[in-house]
């Protein structure tokens, strides 16, 4: 049976798979999980089975790696795995189901992990945002309570009323250097406690954060493939060819 090859173009998405000899060489590459791939992007094509790569590894490190092989079928792990670094077109570019991994670990108890252990076992086909995702995109997280601000902005005066010892801020700051914060208040004073205060601020905090990581996946995935007519017509300084099929 012979497979199509797909054409390669700048901007598209494709799956990186590092040899065990890279990543000996670049410890900037961090928490690599064999069983899944790393994201890439292709930023030059040498010809149709050859490109230059940006690799993002597993907690959103990138690195440049140029004159990547491009397989045309599929991926198998072997002897070369360990000398030989390559890169595919992901199932659904090549027209195929996602083959996801079995999911062994059962769902069965009311744990902080078990939303997204659920979510992997019913709902893990596609692209998504994932707990570690959100997380390295966090830099540093600051708390204080309003209290604090009070006397702050009162010239160190450390007698705020009551009420604003109460309330709990987390700030947290990401790669991009965008801020989101998040609160958390308590009814009864003799009920305050700063650690529960300030973990529920954080979690009101990253709460904030899907939303902008979903926003951005989406529009990762709604961009248009840019095909070759499209790159002509871009150097050549004219309008692209419509498309009918975006």
């Amino acid at each position: 049976m012979t497979s199509t090859v797909i054409k390669p173009t700048v901007g598209r998405r494709v799956w990186f798979r590092p040899s065990a000899a890279f990543l000996a060489s670049n410890p900037i590459l961090t928490q690599f999980n064999p069983e899944q791939p790393m994201d890439a992007g292709i930023v030059y094509v040498h010809h149709d089975h050859m490109v230059n790569l940006i690799v993002t590894d597993h907690v959103g490190k990138t690195l440049a790696v140029p004159s990547v092989p491009l397989l045309a079928g599929q991926y198998v792990a072997g002897e070369d795995a360990d000398v030989y670094c390559c890169c595919e077109w992901m199932p659904y570019q090549k027209g195929e189901p996602l083959k996801a991994a079995p999911i062994t670990l059962p769902v069965v108890d009311p744990g902080p992990d078990s939303l997204e252990r659920e979510i992997q076992a019913k709902a893990n086909k596609a692209p998504r945002v994932t707990p570690a995702a959100l997380q390295a995109e966090i830099v540093s997280a600051h708390y204080f309570t309003a209290g604090q601000g009070w006397s702050a902005a009162n010239f160190g005066d450390h007698n705020p009323p009551v009420a604003l010892n109460l309330l709990t801020f987390c700030v947290l700051v990401l790669r991009n250097g965008f801020t989101v914060h998040g609160v958390s208040a308590c009814a009864s004073p003799e009920n305050y406690n700063k650690e529960i205060g300030e973990r529920i601020a954080r979690e009101n905090a990253e709460r904030e954060i899907w939303p902008l990581l979903g926003f951005r996946l989406r529009d990762e995935l709604a961009r248009p493939v840019l095909t070759d007519a499209d790159a002509a017509a871009d150097l050549a300084g004219t309008p692209r060819p419509d498309n009918p099929s975006r």
